[in-house]
């Protein structure tokens, strides 16, 4: 078993500046729909028809020009293996975080748009 970091992820706003971000997750599922009828046995059956997926990013610095309902395009790169790219991806929430050590995070959230392309 080997684990493969992800080493660098950077957030664009409309083709300015490239801020570099210090820590992503992408989650991408596609929720289920209970579709059973009889004789489906016991545990049904299902379909996932629609997908679904977000991406968050952290900072130590805030990103120019983006606020919550702006679009972004983002860029990660998982330890050499892949480098996954989402443009055009809605943010739909901003937070910023001070620990007790001063330390400032900010937070960004992007809904999904589109497929995550080199996934």
């Amino acid at each position: 078993m080997c684990a493969v970091c992800g080493d660098k992820a950077s957030i664009s706003v409309d083709g300015a500046d490239q801020t570099e971000a210090h820590k992503f997750t992408i989650t991408a599922n596609s929720p289920e729909i209970d579709v059973k009828t009889f004789g489906s046995g016991d545990y049904g059956e299902w379909l996932a028809c629609i997908k679904d997926g977000t991406i968050v990013m952290n900072t130590y610095v805030p990103v120019d020009g983006l606020a919550a309902s702006n679009t972004a395009d983002l860029v990660c790169n998982v330890g050499g293996q892949a480098t996954l790219t989402a443009n055009n991806s809605a943010c739909t929430s901003v937070t910023v975080d001070a620990d007790a050590k001063g330390v400032i995070e900010w937070t960004y959230t992007f809904k999904l748009t589109g497929d995550i392309d080199g996934w």
